[in-house]
């Protein structure tokens, strides 16, 4: 599908304004600066107040480009040294204040003229929004008590706790509200806690939702709630403007948040160690979501759709067949009619980003995919600092590893029956009779192959240890000797023993009296007691990365954990081996033999490894993308989540070029926002999200690719789709485009669950519509979503059992219904309007009211949608000032 347009200049229409002179003119919103016709300059007052010449918009963002590029450090003329006389420390402060000096240049240019503003930014995309957002504005929200020029946003300050009602409709006044950004700025990602200065970050994000998103500034709020800061430095800086009090926790901070009257809106909350809690707390009753939790997630989910699709594509058909048919209820293969349960991923990092990712796909397997929670949460191996996650046979063993304070990391823990965190046994000297050395060396996937030579005779002899590593937890250390001497000596430190199985050729010695002998101990003993290797030698222990890839053999690598290397090459390559191992295993011997010699490596290849990533910034990567490809022999697919750029290397002589995927959360979360925005949702569903992902995943250039191959006379039932480095994101430099198809697909999704609000309904209008069905009581379910004037100017003062009520849901209210189910709100089934009963509905008439709703999707976006260009103005004093 080709991407759809942002807006047709015909539906571009007039404004009615009401401010005239310097009123227009110091209003950013209205704000055209030079670029007022000369007819428009007479009908507002502005002769005079402006040069001759009016610009167009372009030859404004041209003056402004020259003055942003001014602001940089190695600028002809400054005396500062060249970009190729700094070192490499030099270079990297020397950008950080050059980008500084841009933002608040930005900043500025913003404070005066929003579509200039805009337009400038759009024309930049990818060299200004990590100026204007991560990570540049980091800097200068560290910075805000001594950069602040002039408020913008709303403060809603603990200490003001009963004007806030007040407080926010006088800020409202006038304007109709679609979306507010507000954040408690306690645990900004990457800088902590940051207090007021926390407005920025929601004013970047508003920004962004306007510049990618297509949401109206004007309909957009910033708010930061000050409740404090535990920031020890801001508290001891005398310029510090906000309260500098320690942090409100607990019931007090609950109560602050829900009598707060924003939660009527959609409203995306920012980054903020107590924000999980409240984004589940009201999800249910109001539009809300969060976009470092949920679109860091959805994000992620996107590039797994693509990711899982290629991989299970360029498989050879033959090997995709035997992986599905090798599938068993311990262990999915790596190819799967359902293709998010059917992976195994290890997650390395369970903060903010690592959890939010996790909960995100657990949530698209159970409603994308049928599968129970429980199910889903089955396919996720978690380890962080201390190691995997897991539950030990003590009580104590569990707390000290699932506990340490969060107790969202529990529910994530491996059972366990599955045997994690003992310590693998010491293996004793064992002596049978003649002395024999033994080399035991790195194996392939069949196993470790061990050498040895017979100090007596001379004789050589070779073998083959296998270790099993069943999800059972049951080591298996299987040993096949080819040799004429059973006799051996044997030490092997740290391998799992549980029984040895061998022949031999040729041996004049019973075998089952040899295996007998080497299991009842005829033994000599260096190391301690062998006959019980399992309880007496086990102890706890941290479970490291490389032995949860070793064990569980992941098909999908996820990196949230801020460690700068995590992904080394052993840690790569033990992952490569372990999928080989099992596209191996699942093959009849013909037809592995045959797939191996097709090999240009000589074994067969199992699924493509898909590697994430996703710390932040650049140098606190997992890995590098060349050394992943590298490693993997151009194989990897691989996201990160700091731009990389391309990697150029060859694979079988051939030269390809890997656009490497960034999981930027801009790509979905402002089209998120706007979808919802469009479809009046009463919530923001994991379906929304999931519909959202699943478009965003079929602009990348890969899924294109594949349905092109899939189409054509190339696809048979024996070739494989080629993987040729194809971008499995698009690129950011689309996300203004992709992100009016994010909003298309998550509006269409709300319909057809029936979240949309009344006016999806209405629109055909006449008898049968879905709202003539549903009455009074479906328009006062909905959330009105404006303000200003449509608000009343008397709110009730909500006492603690009120919000408590609210929140709780003990109130009615709407429920949205699945396709089937003949109720849509609360009462008998087949009624509508409560527990006052309702008329019958006509399921029929409302399957296709939904379907003709979702043909005018795109128009309606289309229409809504916000574009930094200059409208013509007319002057009306009922018109519009703010």
């Amino acid at each position: 599908m080709s991407l759809a347009p942002h807006k047709p200049p015909q539906l571009i229409r007039a404004l009615r304004i009401a401010l005239r002179g310097k009123a227009l003119l110091t209003s950013p919103r209205f704000n055209k600066g030079t670029a007022f016709p000369h007819r428009e300059r007479i009908a507002f007052s502005l002769q005079g107040r402006l040069p001759y010449r009016p610009n167009t918009l372009d030859e404004q963002c041209d003056r402004a480009y020259q003055q942003l590029k001014r602001r940089e450090w190695d600028r002809p003329g400054t005396g500062y040294k060249k970009r190729d006389e700094m070192s490499e420390s030099e270079m990297e402060i020397a950008d950080e204040e050059t980008n500084l000096r841009k933002n608040t240049f930005l900043q500025s240019v913003k404070e005066q003229n929003w579509t200039l503003y805009y337009a400038l930014l759009a024309r930049h995309l990818k060299e200004l929004v990590p100026v204007i957002y991560t990570p540049t504005q980091a800097d200068a929200i560290q910075k805000y008590s001594h950069l602040f020029r002039r408020s913008e946003g709303l403060y809603l300050s603990y200490p003001e706790f009963d004007d806030m009602e007040r407080t926010f409709l006088e800020k409202t006044h006038g304007r109709d509200i679609e979306l507010i950004v507000v954040t408690d700025a306690e645990a900004i990602l990457g800088i902590g806690d940051q207090g007021v200065g926390g407005i920025w970050i929601s004013t970047a994000k508003s920004a962004l939702y306007t510049l990618v998103g297509g949401i109206d500034p004007g309909k957009t709020l910033s708010i930061v709630l000050d409740v404090g800061t535990d920031n020890q430095q801001l508290l001891d800086d005398p310029l510090y403007i906000g309260w500098p009090e320690r942090r409100v926790r607990g019931e007090n901070y609950d109560f602050f948040v829900d009598r707060h009257v924003l939660f009527r809106f959609l409203l995306e909350l920012g980054p903020d160690t107590q924000q999980i809690c409240p984004t589940q707390r009201y999800r249910s009753t109001h539009a809300v979501f969060n976009d470092d939790i949920q679109g860091t997630g959805a994000v992620t989910l996107s590039f797994l759709l693509s990711a899982i699709n290629v991989a299970s594509q360029s498989l050879d058909p033959r090997l995709s067949k035997a992986l599905h048919s090798s599938t068993s209820s311990s262990k999915h293969s790596a190819v799967d009619s359902k293709p998010l349960s059917s992976q195994r991923y290890v997650v390395l990092g369970f903060g903010a980003a690592g959890s939010g990712i996790t909960r995100q796909l657990r949530d698209a397997m159970v409603g994308g995919e049928g599968v129970s929670r429980e199910d889903a949460m089955k396919r996720f191996w978690i380890v962080d600092r201390n190691g995997l996650l897991y539950e030990d046979e003590s009580d104590e063993g569990g707390k000290e590893r699932v506990g340490e304070g969060m107790e969202r990391k529990r529910e994530w823990a491996r059972g366990v029956d599955e045997g994690w965190g003992r310590e693998a046994p010491v293996l004793p000297k064992v002596s049978v009779g003649k002395g024999v050395e033994i080399d035991i060396n790195n194996g392939d996937e069949e196993g470790v192959k061990a050498t040895g030579v017979d100090a007596d005779d001379g004789i050589e002899y070779e073998g083959k240890m296998g270790i099993g590593k069943g999800l059972d937890g049951k080591p298996d250390l299987s040993v096949e000797w080819e040799g004429i001497d059973p006799f051996i000596e044997v030490e092997k430190p740290g391998d799992l023993l549980r029984e040895w199985k061998g022949r031999r050729k040729p041996s004049g010695r019973d075998e089952s009296q040899r295996m007998s002998q080497v299991r009842k101990g005829t033994m000599e003993q260096e190391q301690g007691d062998s006959k019980d290797m399992s309880a007496s030698t086990r102890k706890k222990r941290k479970v490291s990365l490389l032995e949860v890839i070793q064990r569980v053999r992941p098909t999908v690598l996820i990196g949230c954990s801020t460690s700068a290397g995590a992904f080394n090459e052993e840690v790569v390559r033990a992952m490569v081996d372990g999928l080989h191992y099992e596209a191996s295993e699942a093959l009849d011997e013909s037809t592995r033999d045959e797939l191996a010699k097709q090999s240009e490596t000589g074994r067969v290849e199992g699924p493509m490894p898909i590697i994430l990533c996703l710390s932040n910034p650049k140098r606190l990567s997992e890995a590098k993308p060349k050394d992943l490809l590298r490693w993997t022999d151009g194989r990897a697919l691989v996201a990160t989540g700091s731009p990389f750029g391309s990697v150029n290397m060859k694979v079988g002589g051939v030269d390809r070029e890997f656009k490497i995927a960034e999981c930027n959360n801009a790509l979905i979360y402002p089209g998120l926002g706007f979808g919802t925005i469009l479809a009046q949702s009463r919530s923001v569903t994991d379906t929304m999200i999931l519909a959202g992902a699943r478009r965003l995943a079929e602009l990348g250039e890969a899924m294109k690719a594949i349905e092109s191959f899939s189409s054509s006379s190339q696809s048979t039932s024996t070739k494989a789709f080629e993987y040729k480095g194809q971008a499995l994101l698009p690129d950011f430099a689309d996300a203004p485009k992709v992100n009016f198809e994010v909003a298309a697909a998550v509006c269409e999704q709300a319909i057809r669950e029936d979240t949309a609000g009344r006016m999806w309904y209405t629109a055909k209008g006449g008898v049968g519509s879905l709202g003539s069905h549903m009455g009074a009581s479906y328009s006062e379910s909905v959330p009105t979503a404006k303000a200003g004037r449509e608000w009343s100017r008397e709110l009730p003062r909500l006492s603690r059992q009120d919000v408590a009520g609210m929140v709780s849901g003990k109130k009615e209210r709407m429920e949205g219904y699945e396709e089937g189910d003949e109720r849509v709100a609360t009462g008998p089934p087949g009624s509508v309007g409560g527990e006052g009963g309702g008329r019958q509905l006509d399921i029929g008439a409302i399957s296709e009211i939904r379907k003709m709703a979702i043909q005018d999707v795109r128009d309606e976006a289309s229409r809504r949608v916000w574009v930094p260009v200059y409208c013509d103005y007319v002057y009306d004093e009922n018109g519009l000032v703010e």
